[in-house]
């Protein structure tokens, strides 16, 4: 939830400073305006889409993926990250094509990839560490 609120908190504020700056935009398809709305929506599409790639977190409520590192690790990062990994590398495979640098696109891209694979990571690790302190708590519980 806050890696979405962060892309689309960031994407709006930047979207904006974009409105402000860059009046002069011209585009085939797109006005200035338009491309406003259509970063909204994408940003808020691909959260929601990362939301749901990231369901099988839940999977850690069976004691069997729980206690088993490797299924842990998969229920949490696979889906999300193949995604992630997918988006982050059709962008780069776009710079070296295009021979462009870092640009608008870039910190687009970045923007929405980050927050999430951080959050992931965070989560993971704190769930980790949660884990291990409930079963020694059990262990102290039991041994009395």
């Amino acid at each position: 939830m806050i890696p979405s609120g962060f892309a689309i908190a960031f994407n709006l504020i930047y979207s904006i400073i974009l409105l402000i700056v860059d009046r002069d935009y011209k585009s085939e398809w797109l006005t200035i305006e338009s491309v406003f709305f259509v970063s909204i929506v994408m940003v808020t599409l691909n959260a929601a889409f990362v939301c749901g790639l990231s369901l099988p977190i839940f999977l850690n409520k069976y004691e069997k993926v729980k206690n088993n590192l490797l299924l842990s690790l998969l229920s949490w990062f696979l889906l999300p990250g193949i995604w992630i990994g997918y988006v982050l590398v059709k962008h780069g495979s776009y710079l070296v094509i295009s021979g462009n640098g870092l640009d608008t696109e870039s910190v687009f891209v970045l923007s929405n990839t980050i927050p999430f694979l951080i959050g992931l990571i965070y989560t993971f690790v704190k769930f980790q560490l949660g884990k291990t302190k409930y079963n020694d708590l059990r262990k102290t519980e039991n041994s009395d």
